[in-house]
């Protein structure tokens, strides 16, 4: 089943919001050096080197090698390369093991992966202004000889 998500969002329960993703309008390569903004109403891939704001009213992703240096702001973000700056999502922020974050977060959902870095303060509103509680239940299984060496 293809599935068909106009700016990153997913549309079959369960998959990640960059499944219904694989078009993106801008790409900045990964020898490309961006000093300004970038704003519009497109999802944008950075690949290179972005000196600037980024303001988009889509899917943003920088890559392991991509590097930005200032604010972002994004309906979803997937962060896999190198930020200095604030980022602000409408919706979601994936930090991936290889990212490397410093700066303030604010998102409604936040994930982040084992290895990756993060300094700064998040904030998770809701639609009122106010923090959402998520509740996590362990879903792993304890392997036998770990459970064993709780108990002594």
């Amino acid at each position: 089943m293809a599935l068909k998500g106009s700016l990153g969002t997913a549309t079959e329960k369960g998959r990640r919001f960059t499944d219904g993703t694989n078009e993106f309008d801008t790409v900045i390569g990964p020898e490309a050096e961006v000093k300004g903004e970038i704003r519009g109403h497109t999802n944008v891939q950075v690949w290179g080197t972005v000196e600037g704001t980024i303001d988009v009213d889509g899917l943003f992703w920088l890559r392991a090698t991509g590097k930005v240096s200032d604010s972002v702001t994004a309906t979803d973000m997937v962060i896999e390369g190198e930020i200095t700056g604030s980022l602000t999502a409408g919706d979601k922020v994936d930090l991936r093991p290889t990212s490397r974050v410093a700066g303030d977060i604010t998102a409604a959902t936040l994930a982040v992966a084992e290895g990756s870095f993060f300094e700064g303060q998040i904030s998770m509103p809701d639609g009122n202004g106010e923090a959402k509680v998520v509740s996590y239940q362990e879903k792993r299984v304890k392997p036998e000889d770990e459970t064993e060496n709780d108990d002594k």
